[in-house]
């Protein structure tokens, strides 16, 4: 279809064909479109919303989105390689399947979202909200996540080798489930491990 940059809200588009490829979005919102196979290469994204869409197999390769909020979003099989996220809400949409590689995510509310077995190497997450988030078996292998909200979140055979979890929350985690290898931890963090695996502190 051919976009209209005049008009700011969609709804129930197949947005396939749209030519969205290095442009700028602002305050546009989209509902239950579309977007699978889309190119998005380039897209520059501030304050938009998509609500209920799917992007899978989507190209958003070095994309950019600014306090854009991506609820219940599918993005299987897409490609995220060298985008930005910042300060974006993500609030259950799943992840799983897509290429993560070069990702930079900073700040934002990444809350019940789905990132099973996805590859998170080495990435800067500090401060992410993953409360209620899926990561099984994720690799999350020498990542910043200082300060992260895992409170709640599925961490069954995520790898955190080398990792930095430091203040990071993990209230109803099941921490004998994570594959932890060298992780840097602080001593209240240390503490409350040693008590769910049984041991008293005295």
């Amino acid at each position: 279809m051919a976009f209209d940059f005049t008009q700011k809200q969609y709804e129930k588009q197949d947005m396939e064909d749209a030519e969205l490829s290095e442009r700028e979005l602002c305050g546009f919102h989209f509902v239950d479109c579309r977007f699978y196979g889309a190119e998005l290469g380039g897209l520059v994204t501030r304050k938009c919303l998509f609500s209920n869409c799917t992007f899978s197999f989507a190209s958003l390769q070095d994309s950019l989105h600014v306090g854009t909020a991506f609820l219940n979003c599918t993005f299987d099989g897409a490609s995220l390689f060298g985008a930005e996220l910042e300060n974006c809400k993500c609030t259950g949409s799943s992840f799983a399947g897509a290429n993560l590689t070069g990702l930079a995510i900073r700040g934002g509310n990444f809350s019940d979202t789905v990132l099973d077995g996805c590859d998170l190497r080495r990435m800067d997450l500090h401060s992410v909200c993953f409360a209620h988030a899926f990561l099984q078996r994720a690799n999350l292998e020498r990542a910043d996540l200082r300060g992260c909200d895992f409170s709640h979140a599925v961490l069954v055979g995520a790898v955190l080798k080398n990792a930095d979890l430091r203040g990071a929350r993990l209230d109803g985690v099941d921490v004998r489930q994570v594959r932890f290898d060298r992780t840097k931890i602080d001593l209240e963090q240390a503490v409350r491990f040693a008590e769910s695996m049984g041991c008293v502190l005295e």
